[in-house]
Order: structure tokens, then sequence, then C-alpha cells
């Protein structure tokens, strides 16, 4: 899903209305092929990018929709994370998606 990379690149250079674009596409790509783990991921980092861009209610539906379906199959820490998550998001304390790009790249570099 190389779109979800290309969405990394473009918010770490401040362009959210193109990382959000990237994002969506890889998520209706990870939709299409049944691909629970890859869609979770996407639906965060696009709820990370529209709360960065100020639209808050629908980074929200997008958390809540990742939490639902990491519940249905299962992934119970992961629902845990999402919902923590849309507990900051509901007090405005929600990590930036630029961050939240940065911090993969270190996670990244200690595997």
């Amino acid at each position: 899903y190389n779109f979800r990379d290309l969405a990394q690149i473009f918010i770490k250079m401040h362009s959210l209305s193109e990382a959000k674009w990237y994002l969506l596409q890889s998520t209706k790509l990870s939709v299409a092929k049944n691909d629970d783990k890859h869609t979770i991921t996407n639906l965060v980092n696009l709820a990370l990018v529209k709360n960065d861009i100020g639209d808050k209610v629908s980074a929200r539906a997008d958390l809540v929709e990742a939490y639902d379906l990491a519940n249905a199959r299962g992934m119970k820490g992961k629902a845990a994370e999402i919902n923590t998550q849309i507990q900051l998001l509901d007090k405005n304390k929600l990590a930036s998606s630029i961050k939240y790009a940065e911090a993969s790249d270190i996670a990244k570099k200690d595997l």
C-alpha cells in the first residue's frame, strides 16, 4: 500500500490535504482487499491528519470506525489504543499527525 508511504511523506512536508488524499486511496484499497490491519492503521492515520486540518468531527468518525473494526476482529489491544485516542480527541489533546509520522520513523529505525 504505497499510498500510505506517500501520505507519510506529505505529512512530514506539512502537506496535509495531499496526505489525506493518499490515505483515503490506501483505505479504499485495504477495504477492497479485506485487509483489516491496514484499514485500521489507515483510519487512525487519517483521523490524525483530519484533526490537524481541523475536521474533528470526521476525525472522530474515523477513529470510531477503526475502533469498531478492531473490536469486531478481536484486536482488543488495538481497540483499547484507539479508544484512548478517541478520549484524547474529545479533550483536544490528540497528538498531531506530524509528530506521529516522526515517531513512526524512529520506531522503524529501532527494528
